[in-house]
């Protein structure tokens, strides 16, 4: 009997407990696809689509982050298990690095002076560019876990002025 019940519990962590949850996952996956799917046409047709990833990245993926890891902090569910629920900023931070380095890599076609590089098929592999994908990953890290944490935060303190009185 115990063995039967494990698998109903592990499918139902997978599985969007609530839509609040659903509406988040399906946003970031949404607005990390487009990202993608630019990618995909800077590479393929068109190389000016980089200044619109450029500029998602920049202008509209982190506000998009704060709210949305916001919102995923206001569920019960957070409030209750919260180190479960961090999973959710921290997937927002990490997936997009793969995307970042393909963003930021293909530029370097010379290798600059005093630049640690290299060779990479037709181009350079430029170390320093490094620098940049950090900087965005920070970036988002930062806008994923401040609006996690202080909706979280708040809804915290909140509960445990109630359960004081």
């Amino acid at each position: 009997m115990g063995t039967a019940s494990r698998p109903d519990k592990n499918r139902r962590l997978m599985r969007p407990t609530d839509g609040m949850q659903l509406a988040c996952w399906l946003v970031t996956a949404l607005m990390y696809g487009l990202m993608l799917v630019l990618l995909i046409v800077t590479f393929t047709v068109n190389g000016e689509a980089a200044m619109v990833v450029a500029v998602m990245i920049n202008f509209m993926i982190p506000p998009v982050l704060l709210v949305v890891n916001g919102a995923y902090a206001s569920r019960d569910d957070a409030l209750a298990h919260p180190w479960r629920a961090l999973r959710f900023p921290l997937v927002c931070t990490l997936i997009p690095v793969p995307l970042l380095v393909a963003l930021i890599m293909p530029y370097d076609d010379v290798c600059p002076v005093a630049s640690t590089c290299s060779p990479l098929g037709g181009g350079y592999w430029s170390w320093s560019a490094m620098g940049d994908v950090w900087v965005f990953t920070v970036r988002f890290a930062v806008a994923s876990f401040l609006g996690f944490g202080a909706v979280w935060l708040t809804r915290r303190i909140v509960a445990r002025v109630r359960r004081a009185h």
